[in-house]
């Protein structure tokens, strides 16, 4: 049963500032709003047609009252944040045209916009905004608004979203307490949230705004950690695509976000026991990134491809065995067709790093992706490089490709891309005959589970192909999760639990027993100096490989424990 909403008069606004138009879109036709619905005569909102939203252009003053009602499937977005009322109308006029009509509600704080969505969803997007000054405080406004919500559709239902503006040229950043984190957690779907800093049209030094911008994404981290957006705000003539962005692409993201939360669920946050302190992540991750990890040998041209997808130098490139990816690198790029959305191509270590243990470079993978995950980032494919030019599958490749399975799981083995490198240092017939091996032998099951072969030749255009039929693959079908970020965050399984981390511990204590073999060997014949010298350097060996088991499973006494004497279900007969 959906309340009813009395509105008083209607508000009386001051002229508000104009900025330029946004760029005009298809404008799809208005879709009508039924008027006997059971909301009842005295139920009256402002309602105008969605198409303004994407026309960025003014709204014409004869828009109709009619009778509506707040359903669950409708979208409520709460509008806060330290700009006063001006700057909250400005953000709006910037949205709809400057002259439209705003409604009051029966609350004297509370003001509110309510519009249909396009494409004849039979939804509606509701804009509820505060009326308090720059001094107001967030959990002031959001209290004002959750009453507003509770009156209008019970106590179940959340915010769809919260869009912040936060004025960049004022002193510093208002401070997020923990009293109002908990209350943004309780009417708002987290993490559909996002803070924009104003004032970057304004003719003043930039180097201050970028400063305090920083600092608000500070203040906002617990959310901006969840996938929280922290943008700038600029006026439609004046953004530019993955800078500055418009009030338009905000209030479309929020839109987004909501639909894509509402499809895929609610993410569990990862307790991050196997973060250190220098480990690299995004600054700024958001919920609507795509996440593209590059993984293969050392040597197999992931730097290389990320260049020239880039059409330039981004990332180190080795001319050897020694990797130039000690740390998972990422470089950021803009989508092709949606400017809210960004690409994050990560470059990943190979399993056979010249100076990093296999058992480290698998943390760092693991983490980065728990990260990604917990922050409602899509992971949208993993691109697997392997060198056409090698004769054979050699132990590091074998290695290399071993722990990937691992990583990705079945599940998720369908958004995979193997994509062959280095076809310009072989004949053309010799490269498709070992293609032609890989396909039919050592790749062929996960060609069977729907993973797809691809040629990389050192082209933007083979690249761009690669990452294009990804995206195209991601916006038809849904796409699974690699198995590590189950594990870790929704499991809660820690390292040497996971498929990957077991797997890794089964072939260094394999090598472990080898090279223990290989010394009592060597010290039967002590004579020469020669045999002194391959026992240390054994002896080295045996050394680094019991330091990357004991970094493994450091907690495997943990992982026993939580095993035998986890709780169980007790049946009690009487």
């Amino acid at each position: 049963m959906h309340r009813k909403l009395l509105l008083a008069s209607q508000a009386n606004d001051d002229d508000l500032r104009k900025h330029s138009n946004i760029p005009t879109k298809t404008d799809p036709q208005p879709s009508a709003i039924n008027t006997n619905s059971a909301a009842g005569k005295d139920t009256k909102f402002l309602i105008f047609g969605f198409s303004k939203l994407f026309k960025g252009g003014k709204t014409p003053s004869n828009t109709q009252t009619l009778n509506v009602e707040v359903t669950e499937k409708d979208i409520v977005i709460a509008l806060m944040g330290r700009v006063g009322i001006d700057g909250k109308q400005s953000f709006i006029d910037d949205v709809f045209g400057d002259g439209i009509d705003r409604q009051n509600s029966n609350s004297p704080h509370i003001h509110f916009i309510v519009t249909n969505e396009p494409n004849d969803s039979g939804r509606k997007v509701f804009l509820i905004y505060s009326s308090g000054s720059k001094e107001q405080k967030l959990t002031e406004g959001l209290r004002h608004a959750l009453n507003w919500l509770s009156d209008s559709c019970g106590d179940k239902r959340k915010f769809s979203g919260l869009i912040y503006l936060e004025d960049s040229s004022t002193p510093s950043p208002s401070k997020l307490t923990r009293n109002t984190l908990d209350l943004l957690d309780k009417c708002v779907e987290r993490p559909n949230v996002v803070v924009a800093t104003t004032g970057w049209d304004d003719d003043i030094r930039t180097e201050p705004l970028e400063v305090r911008h920083k600092e608000l994404r500070e203040q906002w981290r617990p959310f901006v950690d969840r996938g929280v957006s922290v943008l700038r705000l600029s006026a439609p003539g004046k953004a530019s695509q993955d800078v500055f962005h418009t009030s338009w692409d905000v209030v479309k993201l929020i839109i987004t976000k909501n639909d894509e939360i509402s499809t895929t669920g609610k993410r569990s946050v990862w307790k991050a026991k196997e973060k250190k302190a220098d480990d690299q992540f995004l600054e700024d991750p958001r919920d609507t990134d795509i996440v593209i990890p590059i993984m293969g040998p050392t040597g197999a041209g992931k730097s290389t491809f990320i260049n020239h997808v880039a059409g330039e130098s981004v990332a180190a490139v080795g001319h050897n065995l020694k990797s130039e990816t000690a740390q998972l690198q990422h470089v950021i790029f803009p989508h092709p067709t949606d400017r809210t959305r960004r690409i994050i191509i990560v470059d990943t270590p190979g399993f056979d790093d010249t100076y990093v243990a296999d058992s480290e470079i698998l943390r760092r993978i693991a983490v980065w992706l728990a990260q990604s995950y917990s922050a409602n980032m899509t992971l949208a494919g993993v691109i697997y490089l392997h060198e056409i030019s090698q004769t054979r599958m050699l132990g590091t490749a074998r290695k290399n490709l071993d722990m990937f399975n691992k990583l990705i799981g079945k599940d998720a083995t369908k958004n995979v891309i193997l994509a062959t490198t280095k076809w310009g240092e072989i004949p053309a017939e010799v490269g498709d005959r070992r293609e032609e091996q890989l396909r039919e032998r050592h790749w062929k099951w996960m060609v069977d589970l729907g993973a797809k072969l691809f040629r990389f030749t050192d082209s933007q255009e083979s690249g761009w192909k690669i990452i294009q039929h990804i995206l195209d693959q991601t916006a038809t079908q849904d796409v699974d999760t690699v198995e590590i970020q189950q594990e870790l965050v929704e499991l809660k399984k820690i390292l040497p639990e996971t498929e990957a981390g077991q797997a890794l511990l089964y072939t260094l204590e394999e090598l472990l027993e080898n090279q223990r073999l290989a010394a009592a060997q060597l010290r039967k014949d002590e004579s020469s100096d020669q045999v002194k010298a391959i026992m240390r350097e054994t002896d080295q060996k045996i050394h680094a490989t019991l330091g990357q088991i004991n970094a493994l499973s450091g907690n495997r006494l943990r992982a026993w424990w939580r095993k035998r004497f986890s709780p169980v279900s007790v049946t009690c007969i009487t």
